[in-house]
């Protein structure tokens, strides 16, 4: 029997760091997703806004007095666009013209140097691919490059495995751009960007509610704590049902209840629902249908335009984020259903084992993918181990002979 225990313990410990890892893993592309969620994308198929129109609108804004004006990019990728450099060397790169932040837009690291500032219209960024391609290195700060003829000069490096430059327009450019990011200082969503383009007189464009989505993937990311926290409510649900006949049981049973449920939620540290998602009467039963309906019309208008480089990212982050949240739900389920805390001494070195495994696994991450783990991804899996004990103390306490559980941490 002990040597079955100490296998099954085995097999437990494989399987809780694996979980650990691969919820680590979902970590990193809810982060990537999430760095591309900070605006709300407008783009025109035909058409757009050019720096010119920008800057006459926020000169009107500002005479005017209008409060709360969003900060506003403008973008628009060239493709397979001929680059030179100063030794007639050529190849062919992504341009992507910016009139605003190139923060905004863009989510890869920097090598070396900056992006260039708005008023930098003689200044470039490259991809580190470019930068091979043409010099063999990525220490090419101050080299010369040549777009249509142009000369621009690089001011920072940033790591991307594709060709691409970024680029600023001039503010007197009357070249219309099709993409533009809002971000509205008290959050952003798509009905104050309706509001903003219908005042601008920028009409025509389709939105994108990316904080939205935003919101949608930090609950893709809880999915694991999200089953930890059902088991835990099923549980108590039972466990009520047991002392249901027994009024005096029932009285020492609640307070336990009441803590477990109020650290569940401490600890799970959901995300603020969106005030779109508030109806104004409670009695509109069709709010949450056509809130639905409405969003998914838009979503797939948008998705059924050419990509850009954004979308592709953010597609490609948004699947492998539920791939591996899903992924680390299964196994975290497995290793809840295996867990049996049968004392203190299990439960400590229960919680340190999981800790330290995670901790390990997420610098190690880290180095690659410059995460920061969330609190629920601690707290959770302790939750359930510190629940699991309460449940064998009170039951103990009770008479009962618990047979939830299959394997027992002394």
């Amino acid at each position: 029997m002990k040597a079955n225990n100490s296998m099954n313990y085995r097999a437990l410990t494989v399987i809780g760091i694996l979980a650990a890892f691969v919820w680590c893993m979902a970590c990193s592309f809810f982060i990537a997703a999430i760095g591309l969620c900070s605006s709300v994308s407008v783009r025109w198929e035909t058409g757009g806004v050019s720096p010119s129109a920008l800057v006459r609108q926020q000169k009107y804004a500002k005479q005017d007095g209008l409060a709360k004006q969003p900060e506003v990019t403008l973008w628009q990728v060239y493709s397979a666009q001929e680059i030179m450099d100063a030794d007639m060397g050529s190849t062919t790169a992504d341009v992507v013209v910016v009139f605003g932040a190139c923060e905004d837009i863009m989510s890869k690291t920097t090598l070396v140097g900056t992006l260039p500032s708005q008023s930098d219209t003689a200044g470039c960024a490259i991809s580190s691919k470019l930068a091979f391609s043409l010099w063999g290195s990525t220490n090419v700060l101050g080299m010369q490059i040549k777009i249509e003829g142009e000369v621009l000069y690089v001011r920072g490096v940033f790591d991307d495995d594709t060709s691409r430059v970024f680029r600023q327009a001039e503010e007197e450019s009357s070249d219309t751009l099709s993409n533009m990011q809002l971000i509205f200082s008290d959050g952003g969503t798509r009905e104050k960007a309706e509001r903003y383009l219908t005042a601008s007189d920028f009409t025509g464009g389709t939105i994108l509610d990316l904080p939205l989505m935003g919101w949608v993937f930090g609950m893709i990311y809880r999915l694991p704590a999200m089953v930890l926290a059902f088991g835990i409510v099923i549980r108590l649900i039972k466990r009520g049902g047991k002392l249901r006949h027994y009024p005096m049981w029932m009285i020492s049973y609640l307070p336990l209840a009441l803590i477990a449920l109020a650290a569940l939620v401490i600890c799970i540290d959901f995300p603020d629902i969106p005030s779109s998602f508030i109806p104004s009467r409670w009695s509109d039963f069709k709010f949450w249908k056509n809130l639905f309906l409405d969003h998914w019309e838009n979503l797939t208008v948008w998705m059924s335009a050419a990509p850009t480089f954004r979308d592709k990212e953010l597609w490609n982050a948004a699947f492998f984020l539920l791939l591996f949240s899903l992924f680390a739900s299964i196994l975290v389920a497995i290793a809840a259903k295996m867990t049996s805390i049968r004392s203190y001494a299990g439960l400590v070195l229960s919680c340190v084992i999981y800790t330290l495994s995670l901790c390990l696994i997420s610098v190690k991450i880290v180095s690659y993918n410059n995460i920061s783990i969330g609190k629920v991804m601690y707290f959770m899996p302790c939750l359930w181990l510190c629940f699991d004990l309460m449940l064998h103390w009170q039951g103990g306490k009770l008479g009962f002979v618990s047979h939830e559980r299959r394997i027992s941490v002394d």
